[in-house]
This record gives structure tokens, C-alpha cells and sequence, in this order.
């Protein structure tokens, strides 16, 4: 006995159904995990200083416990004891100049790491701003393990300069600039 033209459509419309649904249950299993992994291990970043920035790019993608790092990436980490308005927990992204066992110098004359200068010292934006005068922290220490000295790309950042060493109970991961 053979089918009739609507018994084939009918298990046709079936098997595509099957097929469709095997395609998204192995679609589904591929992507949960993926997308598990994804919120487990990176989340987004942004930077809020209005006026000129400290870092270059607005946007971060940040690894979370992607460290150790190396000089001249961008890290993330949580803000703890800083002044006014940078209230405790906020994150933060600045560039590593120094990575531990690095020499740091901050003097009046300069930012050095390993006797080479990288930075200049400013004047105190922050206070101006806020009222609350910061003055540079003197530094002339070896960094080390799991401590990071950070420096903006403007000269007028609030980083390391100001506050000293990054610690290993504030340290989130590395960022990656999405956009200028």
C-alpha cells in the first residue's frame, strides 16, 4: 500500500520537527556551558571619569584572576582606602608600570621603575576637584609578590602615584579595551 502525498508531508513536517529540536538540544548543550564559563570568568568594565581619561578606552572586558600580569597591560582591581568620591569597591583600571620584584621610585623628580623614568608627578587634580588635597606617596620599595604598581596614560591620573601599591585582595583580572 502506498503513502498518499498528505501522509508524507505529514512525516516530513515531523522528521524537520525532530531535526530542528535534536539541532537545538545540541546547540543548547554546547552553549550553556560556554555561556557558564563566560559570566564566571569575565565581566565588563567601563570608564567613568568625566573630563580627561585615565586610561584611553571607555569600555574593558575584563578576565577575572587572569594573573599574574606583565608591565604595560591593563588590570582591573577594587579601590580600597582612596579619598573621596572613590568610595571603597569601585573598580578601577589603570596599566601596570611595575610587576613584584620591580624597583619603584616616586619622587619629586619622577616615577621610576628600574631606574628608568615612566612617569611625571602632577598636581593634585583630585583635591582640586574634590576639595580633599592629595599629596604624591613618596615610594622607594622593592614590589612585592602579588602587588602591582599602576599608572594612567593621563598625566593627571589618581593612581599608584597617590595611593602606592595595588594589593592581592584587590585584584579582579586583566582588562582588554573595547572602545575608545
Amino acid at each position: 500500500m502506498s503513502a498518499t502525498a498528505d501522509q508524507i508531508s505529514h512525516r516530513s513536517m515531523w522528521r524537520n520537527l525532530y531535526i530542528g529540536l535534536v539541532k537545538t538540544l545540541i546547540t543548547l548543550f554546547i552553549l550553556l556551558p560556554a555561556l557558564y564559563f563566560a559570566r564566571e570568568n569575565f565581566t565588563l568594565g567601563f570608564e567613568m571619569q568625566k573630563g580627561g581619561h585615565s586610561v584611553p578606552h571607555t569600555v574593558f572586558l575584563i578576565h577575572k584572576e587572569s594573573y599574574p600580569f606583565r608591565a604595560d597591560q591593563y588590570i582591573a582591581f577594587k579601590t580600597k582606602g582612596l579619598v573621596d568620591p572613590f568610595v571603597d569597591g569601585l573598580t578601577m583600571i589603570k596599566i601596570v608600570a611595575g610587576v613584584p620584584g620591580d624597583k619603584v621610585r616616586v619622587t619629586a623628580d619622577g616615577v621610576f621603575v628600574n631606574q628608568a623614568k615612566v612617569a611625571d608627578i602632577t598636581v593634585d587634580t583630585i583635591g582640586e576637584k574634590t576639595g580633599n588635597p592629595v599629596s604624591i606617596k613618596t615610594i622607594d620599595t622593592r614590589i612585592p609578590p602579588g602587588h602591582y604598581f599602576v599608572l594612567g596614560t593621563h598625566p593627571k591620573s589618581y593612581d599608584s602615584r597617590f595611593w602606592g601599591l595595588v594589593k592581592p585582595d584587590q585584584l579582579i583580572g586583566r582588562a582588554y579595551g573595547l572602545w575608545k
